[in-house]
């Protein structure tokens, strides 16, 4: 299940596009059944949470809150929150040359993964290294690709 919860505006049709690609990545991680909350905001709102979870001042794309570590003897049904600034995320789509929707499924499945208990090495750029295709990031992609074709489907 996956609950939204708004704080800005939202394009026609992102949020049916975001449910369906994410749906296929939490069946393709084998908890289909489980909840996740994604929070859709700004800069203005993903800011402050940065600073006092990361200690960075800066705006970000996507910040994931699990409430579960993979070593705890049981999943609980909900798995924790994803937090997207569509701010971000249009700045992003802008310079990848899509669009905003794609950008959103690309984080939205990019934070599920960290909510799984998966990392990567520290990203430059966009912060998803599209093109590094070392062990530690395959996960990751394997996820983006998931999500994109539930998009194309």
């Amino acid at each position: 299940m996956i609950d939204f919860v708004v704080q800005t505006r939202v394009p026609n049709g992102l949020r049916p596009a975001l449910r369906k690609s994410l749906e296929a990545v939490m069946k393709h991680c084998g908890v289909k059944g489980k909840a996740v909350t994604v929070i859709l905001t700004d800069d203005a709102q993903i800011r402050p949470l940065k600073l006092e979870h990361l200690g960075i001042d800066e705006a970000t794309d996507v910040l994931s809150f699990p409430v579960w570590a993979p070593a705890a003897p049981f999943m609980p049904p909900h798995l924790g929150d994803l937090i997207i600034s569509l701010e971000t995320a249009q700045v992003q789509a802008d310079a990848r040359g899509h669009s905003l929707t794609r950008e959103v499924v690309l984080l939205a499945s990019h934070g599920f993964t960290h909510l799984m208990g998966f990392e990567h090495p520290h990203a430059g750029g966009l912060g998803f290294e599209e093109t590094d295709d070392s062990l530690e990031w395959k996960t990751f992609h394997d996820a983006a690709r998931v999500a994109y074709g539930a998009l194309e489907g």
